[in-house]
């Protein structure tokens, strides 16, 4: 009799302890990371684009390119947006790198149009716009990072 009240006290702490060692960050975690690794998926699109409006010596052609890729990441983004955090960490860095996906994304459409438009402020104003949105996600994207090294998460490849 109390080796099975000893066995049921050992199972229940172990199934305790079990239970409490479900971080529902690093759950968290790696759905965002199922989520990212469907929507970003294929980035050939995107790098593609990226590398003829590098190579493009019209602004016409570059303009348009830009244009491209602000859809496409527009896409991506809004891929990203389904996806819906469990955890005010993840919640935070999921909405910091949707907001600044979207924001790069609608600064590039912003550029096209503006250029085609001959808008120089405009043109200006989108390309800032643009720049700062880059710097805010590769904010985010460090976060994330940071976040999943201190919860000991790999990120799938």
């Amino acid at each position: 009799m109390a080796r099975r009240r000893l066995f049921a006290l050992v199972l229940c702490s172990a199934l305790a302890l079990a239970a409490c060692s479900k971080d529902p960050v690093l759950a968290d975690l790696a759905a965002m990371d199922q989520v990212g690794q469907t929507a970003f998926k294929d980035n050939s699109k995107i790098n593609a684009l990226m590398q003829q409006a590098s190579a493009s010596k019209s602004q016409e052609e570059q303009s348009r390119l830009l244009g491209e890729v602000g859809q496409e990441m527009m896409r991506k983004a809004k891929a990203m947006e389904a996806f819906t955090a469990q955890t005010p960490e993840v919640g935070k860095i999921h909405s910091d790198l949707t907001t600044a996906m979207k924001d790069a994304a609608q600064g590039a459409i912003d550029s096209q149009t503006a250029f085609d438009r001959k808008d120089a402020t405009a043109l200006h104003q989108a390309q800032s716009r643009l720049n700062e949105a880059m710097g805010r996600l590769q904010t985010a994207a460090q976060a994330y990072a940071q976040l999943a090294k201190d919860k000991g998460y790999q990120f799938k490849k």
